[in-house]
């Protein structure tokens, strides 16, 4: 019997689970860089006082950058409300295209932007509509293709290596890549 799409990406999901440890090592990396920014900008105007200042206004900054990004992105999800990712799977052609690599992409695109209730199209735009750079776009298709279990090496050879800007061309891209043959 097969599988849906959405239990064969949930068991692969569970495989890659980082371990306990990798998570608190990176915890211990992230407030290492933390500290090395607070001694950086103290360094710089060499008092506690003026470095509470900066840390505040930069705080302040982060805050109202994704307060704007977050509003965007609500009136987009406002706009889509009719949408899922049902009506996604259904404007492509079904037949050829795998569903796990479908519903990886869809996932993996929302993951990324962390707003889960942000219906995808085929048609989004990553760098206009989305707000992703290509290191988002980069980070999207290693983990679609691991997910959707397919191959991201040799990818140069690809014909549309380079010319991905929407979500359809992601997913054709990702088409073009062979699949993993199964491990032992």
């Amino acid at each position: 019997m097969r599988q849906s799409s959405k239990a064969v990406l949930r068991q692969r999901r569970l495989r890659k689970q980082p371990k306990p440890i990798a998570m608190a090592f990176g915890w211990l990396i992230l407030l290492a860089f933390g500290a090395t920014v607070v001694l950086g900008i103290h360094h710089m105007v060499d008092t506690w006082s003026w470095t509470a200042a900066m840390l505040s206004v930069l705080g302040t900054l982060i805050w109202r950058s994704s307060k704007v990004r977050d509003a965007r992105f609500q009136l987009l999800a406002s706009s889509r409300v009719a949408e899922s990712i049902c009506g996604f799977v259904r404007s492509f052609d079904r037949r050829p295209t795998d569903p796990v690599l479908l519903r990886a992409v869809y996932e993996t695109i929302q993951e990324q932007i962390g707003v889960p209730t942000l219906p995808i199209r085929l048609s989004d735009r990553f760098v206009e509509d989305l707000d992703l750079d290509d290191d988002d776009l980069d980070e999207i298709a290693v983990e679609a293709a691991s997910l959707a279990n397919r191959s991201t090496e040799a990818s140069e050879n690809n014909p549309l290596y380079g010319r991905v800007t929407t979500v359809r061309e992601l997913i054709e891209f990702l088409e073009c890549q062979p699949l993993l043959t199964a491990k032992n």
